[in-house]
């Protein structure tokens, strides 16, 4: 491996300063309109399996768009590591 994966790898802890704002790519609107979704479902009164089955596809259509996983994804931003 390189020298740059070596002390990486030397590491315990790594902390990244920077302009980090990654965002989920998406009209405010509908990132909004999701989370309240979200929220709702996590009120309800129906069934736990079901409550939680419909926030993780929720969460899921959210992340989908998730800019820092797809840069990640692509290779692009922080190789080797995970979030």
């Amino acid at each position: 491996g390189s020298a740059g994966e070596a002390l990486m790898k030397s590491m315990d802890h790594i902390i990244f300063c920077g302009d980090l704002n990654y965002r989920i790519d998406l009209p405010r609107e509908i990132t909004e309109r999701t989370l309240r979704e979200i929220e709702y479902i996590q009120a309800s009164n129906c069934n736990e399996t079901w409550k939680k089955q419909q926030a993780a596809e929720l969460r899921l259509s959210l992340l989908r768009h998730d800019q820092l996983l797809l840069t990640m994804s692509e290779g692009e931003a922080f190789p080797g590591l995970s979030e």
